[in-house]
């Protein structure tokens, strides 16, 4: 049929196809496979729940890498209860999957806490104030950026500074995929012949 298509996968599943099936894969026109890691860190995986491992996903960054199938994986910084040896596990993870899958494209969110989930509660343990109505939760700022972000009391200001700090020596230049497409860095595997 002649298309392209993107998919989303676990990487403690996607790591046990076999050769097989992984070429119906890519012969039915899969370019970009995305997983939700979340997490560098084994102690913030079992908190999040996430039942992977940081080796799960090298292992399906080299599979998309032998396929030539774009890895694109997103993590969440300042989770509840993270620290900064979670944050070094999270870029050393990273830099890691960049380096066994030079296609690697990675996805940054700083957490916000959302009702209802056990990591809310948390968040709300360690001193977060939730909005207090829609309004509040429509106005709330959403940032990649720890200066724009007012919000993140769960985790101790001193630590959050050192935390902030480490992020954007590590992540200057970060933008998400979106814009860096925008601005002609990077092109879509949708528009690669």
């Amino acid at each position: 049929m002649n298309i392209k298509w993107k998919a989303k996968a676990r990487a403690n599943l996607f790591k046990d196809y076999s050769d097989n099936e992984i070429s119906l894969l890519k012969e039915s026109g899969l370019v970009s496979v995305f997983f939700g890691l979340e997490s560098g860190s084994p102690r913030v995986l079992k908190n999040m729940h996430k039942n992977i491992k940081p080796e799960d996903a090298i292992k399906s960054a080299v599979i998309c890498r032998n396929y030539d199938i774009e890895f694109y994986v997103s993590f969440m910084f300042a989770t509840p209860l993270e620290t900064l040896d979670d944050m070094w596990d999270n870029i050393n993870l990273i830099r890691k999957l960049k380096e066994v899958n030079s296609n690697t494209q990675v996805q940054n969110c700083i957490y916000v806490p959302l009702p209802d989930t056990p990591m809310y509660d948390q968040a709300v343990e360690c001193g977060y104030v939730p909005p207090k109505n829609l309004e509040e939760w429509a106005n709330l700022r959403v940032s990649i950026r720890f200066e724009e972000r007012d919000d993140i009391t769960w985790i101790p200001s001193a630590t959050l500074r050192e935390y902030a700090k480490v992020y954007n020596g590590e992540f200057s230049d970060y933008r998400h995929l979106t814009e860096r497409e925008e601005s002609g860095e990077y092109t879509s595997v949708f528009n690669k012949s």
